[in-house]
């Protein structure tokens, strides 16, 4: 796998005490308009809609919407 790949990973994990690391680093490299290709095609876009209806404390629901929306952009 990917570095993508891995940040989603790590992300994704609940348990993981790098999830919220991981997941400062994937809304910062969503502001990036060439790594967004990149980072759909490792599954940031699952991921942040699924951030979005979590209840995950580290998660900042704003800095992930407009990630979200940054990402469906391109699209």
């Amino acid at each position: 796998a990917n570095i993508l790949e891995e940040l989603v990973t790590f992300a994704d994990d609940e348990d993981s005490s790098s999830a919220s690391w991981s997941l400062s680093i994937i809304l910062r490299l969503c502001e990036q308009e060439i790594m967004r290709p990149a980072l759909g095609s490792a599954g940031v876009i699952t991921l942040l809609v699924k951030l979005m209806k979590s209840d995950r404390s580290h998660v900042n629901k704003v800095w992930t919407l407009n990630a979200l929306c940054l990402c469906t952009k391109e699209a």
